[in-house]
């Protein structure tokens, strides 16, 4: 562990939380697909859908291999090289962006930014703080991710009334973490050096695999509660560019308040919060899938929210908590690959709605994901209550 001053703590939570400010960040382009549809009419509308979630499947890759990185490159300059990728997604797509190929760089660029922000901002915490300190950071940054999805939404669509491409310019919002990085954050030794064994650094696979599946079922199922969100809206007729804005908007800055509480919550459960997120996931789905008016559609996307910062900030802290140190970096990298495989997969419960429920409307998709994360979180309360169920830790 590494020793630092009191100011100098400050300054690195300041740089972990700026930096993750946007890590949605390809929440971007969603607010000028219907514009792409429109100056590319070569293209199939699903082919342009992609550039929303190709960056997802770079995650899943840059995951895995920023893990490897930092056995050899210090934290520091790998963070650095993620965010400029931001930086240069931003003015490439703001300067070059007269084909759809082009656009497509600019989002796979953005991948390979998010990919490494991803696993180094939350390792940095693991790295840096400890106990209660630790816990209250780590929700901390989940509100943040939640606050700064808002703002890049927000920002991203008013550019995009000056023109379609000025919505790039707000991946901008990640220079003020690149300058806390490059002033405030210790140039930290790779992990190769830092393993006090001196051998090859090896993750737990049942580490690796307990969390990882935890992971990859919440992203699923919480994909689910997001991307049908505004079908649902149409389907009840309360659907507009407004209705659906405020939904998106409460549903993240749920997560936002949660981020706030969970070291309260944790406090008092343990890893336990993580059965008690998913029963949140559950709820809200079951209160949207059965709304008909959008008060209550509202209250329902406030609860399910609230699932993301306590789920993938206790995955982060028992991680830490139960794999050798020296392997944490690697385990989570890994870890939040599986997650964002649970994103990219989440379309699937489209087709076993149709198949269980035979209905094409979103509020069965959100019936059935609600039953299945029910299902999950009584399992996991049961596991988690009789014992700890892994641990990589050498005493």
């Amino acid at each position: 562990m590494v020793i630092i001053m009191k100011t100098s703590k400050l300054t690195i939570k300041l740089a972990i939380l700026f930096y993750s400010l946007v890590q949605i960040g390809a929440i971007c382009i969603t607010s000028i697909l219907a514009r792409v549809t429109e100056l590319f009419p070569g293209y199939s509308t699903t082919t342009i859908q992609f550039l929303a979630t190709c960056p997802s499947v770079v995650i899943i890759f840059m995951s895995l291999l920023t893990g490897k990185l930092a056995e050899r490159i210090a934290k520091k300059y790998l963070s650095l090289f993620s965010a400029s990728m931001f930086i240069i997604s931003a003015l490439g797509g703001f300067l070059f962006h007269n084909s759809l190929i082009l656009l497509f760089v600019w989002q796979i660029v953005l991948g390979i930014g998010v990919g490494i922000l991803v696993p180094i901002g939350t390792s940095l915490i693991a790295d840096y703080f400890v106990g209660e300190e630790r816990s209250g950071l780590m929700g901390l940054q989940s509100a943040v991710i939640s606050i700064g999805g808002v703002l890049l939404s927000l920002l991203a669509g008013l550019l995009a009334t000056i023109d379609w491409y000025y919505n790039y310019l707000a991946l901008l919002l990640i220079i003020p973490g690149f300058v806390l990085l490059l002033f405030g954050l210790p140039s930290d030794q790779p992990l190769h050096t830092a393993n006090s064994n001196g051998g090859r650094i090896r993750v737990t696979p049942k580490v690796v695999l307990w969390y990882g599946l935890i992971a990859f079922l919440f992203m699923m199922f919480y994909n689910v509660v997001s991307t049908n969100l505004a079908l649902h809206l149409k389907e009840n007729g309360v659907l507009g560019s407004v209705n659906s804005g405020i939904a998106t908007s409460v549903f993240m800055l749920s997560g936002a308040v949660a981020g706030v509480l969970f070291k309260f919550f944790q406090r008092f459960l343990g890893e336990k919060v993580i059965a008690l997120g998913f029963f949140n996931l559950a709820a809200g789905a079951f209160l949207t899938g059965m709304a008909t008016n959008f008060t209550l559609v509202l209250i329902g996307v406030f609860i399910a929210g609230f699932s993301l910062s306590i789920i993938m900030a206790q995955v982060v802290i028992s991680i830490a908590e139960k794999e050798q140190p020296a392997a944490v970096t690697m385990c989570i990298a890994m870890s939040m690959a599986i997650n964002n495989l649970g994103a990219f997969l989440s379309p699937s419960f489209t087709k076993l709605t149709k198949v269980i429920l035979h209905t094409d409307k979103a509020a069965g998709r959100y019936l059935l994901v609600g039953t299945a994360a029910i299902a999950v979180a009584i399992f996991l309360f049961i596991v988690l209550e009789r014992a700890k169920p892994v641990s990589g830790k050498r005493h």
